[in-house]
């Protein structure tokens, strides 16, 4: 990746020590260790979800990239 390449990016895209550690929390944090297929219909795993997807775009510090976000 060149200069112009990097510098082109947005939000917090390049991998270093701190944002790894900020990524194992939140995966710690938002990933269940089971999902059973009945659980799929409930209304709170939708929340859940974007209340994940949320914390991950701010994060990455990515703005509102998801419709519910808007």
């Amino acid at each position: 990746m060149n200069d112009a390449e990097r510098a082109a990016l947005r939000g917090r895209t390049r991998l270093d020590d701190a944002l790894y550690d900020e990524l194992v929390a939140w995966a710690r944090t938002h990933y269940r260790e089971t999902l059973h297929p009945e659980e799929l219909g409930d209304p709170a795993l939708l929340t859940e979800s974007r209340d994940a997807l949320e914390a991950l775009s701010r994060i990455l510090q990515l703005g509102s990239i998801y419709p519910f976000q808007r």
